[in-house]
């Protein structure tokens, strides 16, 4: 609506009273009332984002102006005062408050901070995005905290869950073995069925991620499949290569926030066994993934944006485990202490779709993990097979954990935006328990099938996970 005000001191819109359409330089004026004050023509006028009204009226005898709040209802002005040094003034507006200052958390203050200093004309969808930030506090660091990229800072977790399921296939793999897998019931040698070994492992998951401060809360599901070949170059000494294929899908936030992946992987490890009982094993691996992502951006009651991308997920990881084996009571019982590695870094991407697009730069999440855990399993005939079902359970601590996680550079794909830090809130996971429990059957001193389930728990973080395994050796 368009609000003018008269030099005989009325409040008056722009219309039409056929109904018909009117533009700045057509239409009719029509008085909302009388201001009550009198004025010449030195009138300032504006009304605000919220609503508010003011005007500079000036009184035609004395020339001093003053400044009134105009109630636009009835029309009726309310003095102010004087505006100082009795001068005469012919101009009003009000300054917009910073949107940086709408911001209630430092990464939405830093969103607000590149958008207050827009350093270039502004295009049609910089524009849109203004008018779709609601002018209320609240409304305004809503649609701040929708132009970050919240969303995506659990995507390094794909490329983790991914290296833990090849660690634990792996570890399995030996530790079976040793206990028994393929070779009858106990011992440290790891070639009486035979110098050459494979296995097939075949898992899936499921992470669940509670929300956190700036943080949304998300849900992984993955599934690895891993083919291993090793070969006894001694009684206790055995190495080992191993490669597959990761697929997962990821529920980012509660916005729609999708991410899909896919990728292979390739490693090696090894086992060497010392004094009858002791044994080392070591593992290391690289996964590269490719990563389909979805992120929608919602801001006030009439915007939503939909903004797409593809980008790289590159995985390092390495482990060394240490432990020894031991007959107790008719069962085998592995203490066992590891240290564990990974780094999952994503590529920077630029976003497709609409004008809340960002463009993102590389990132990654690291974690230094300790385990101290202990095995225990049973080995017994039935049915002409040999059945061995075991349980596990391990102590977990990241040495990397900490209150904040990775810093995130992302920058509104608007001419004359500079690019913001996002500083994303870590996955508490510093302490976490293992839980497994597993079963193989064994029909000949070569071939083994096995079921096994593998959990993990922390403060914010919850896995469950199945697989199954086949192994023979040659």
């Amino acid at each position: 609506t368009l609000y003018v005000i008269t030099p005989d001191g009325l409040l008056a819109t722009q219309g039409s009273p056929g109904g018909a359409p009117v533009s700045p330089n057509s239409g009719t004026l029509i008085a909302v009332g009388a201001l009550g004050y009198t004025t010449n023509s030195s009138v300032g006028f504006d009304i605000s984002s919220t609503g508010q009204a003011l005007a500079t009226l000036t009184n035609s005898a004395s020339g001093v102006t003053s400044l009134y709040s105009i109630n636009l209802a009835p029309g009726v002005a309310t003095p102010v005062g004087a505006l100082s040094g009795a001068t005469t003034y012919g101009g009003l507006t009000f300054a917009p408050t910073p949107f940086a200052q709408l911001g209630v958390t430092a990464n939405q203050s830093a969103v607000g901070a590149t958008l207050d200093n827009f350093a270039a004309a502004p295009t049609a969808g910089l524009v849109e995005l203004f008018n779709a930030l609601d002018p209320s506090p609240t409304g305004t660091s809503a649609g701040l905290a929708a132009l970050t990229p919240a969303s995506y800072v659990n995507l390094p977790e794909i490329g983790r869950v991914s290296a833990q399921a090849q660690d634990t296939a792996v570890s399995n793999h030996l530790r079976n073995v040793r206990g028994g897998d393929n070779l009858g019931a106990g011992g440290m040698t790891t070639s009486d069925g035979g110098k050459l070994g494979m296995f097939f492992d075949a898992r899936v998951s499921t992470t669940e991620y509670d929300a956190a401060f700036e943080r949304s809360q998300a849900k992984l599901n993955s599934a690895n499949f891993v083919l291993g070949v090793d070969y006894a170059l001694t009684p206790a000494l055995v190495i080992g290569a191993f490669g597959g294929y990761t697929d997962g899908s990821a529920k980012l936030d509660a916005q729609g926030g999708h991410a899909d992946s896919e990728g292979a992987f390739g490693g090696v490890y090894g086992s060497f066994g010392f004094a009858s009982r002791f044994y080392v094993d070591g593992f290391a691996s690289y996964t590269d993934a490719d990563l389909d992502l979805r992120r929608q951006v919602l801001i006030g009651p009439g915007y939503a944006g939909v903004n797409t991308a593809s980008t790289k997920l590159k995985t390092t990881a390495a482990a060394l485990t240490a432990g020894a084996t031991y007959d107790m009571m008719g069962f085998q019982v592995e203490p066992f202490v590891g240290l564990h590695y990974s780094r999952s870094k994503v590529d920077d991407f630029n976003e497709q779709g609409s004008s809340s697009a960002l463009a993102v730069g590389e990132f990654a999440g690291e974690a230094f993990e300790s385990q101290l855990g202990v095995k225990l399993a049973s080995v017994f005939e039935a049915g002409g097979a040999t059945l061995k079902p075991e349980f596990r359970i391990a102590w977990v601590h990241d040495f990397n954990d900490d209150d904040f996680g990775e810093t995130l550079y992302a920058t509104v794909q608007q001419p004359g935006l500079a690019p913001f830090a996002f500083r994303s809130t870590a996955v508490d996971d510093a302490d976490a328990a293992l839980v497994g429990a597993g079963l193989s059957v064994l029909s000949s001193d070569r071939f083994a099938v096995r079921v096994d389930y593998s959990g993990r728990f922390s403060e914010e973080t919850t896995q469950h996970g199945l697989a199954m395994t086949v192994k023979y050796a040659f």
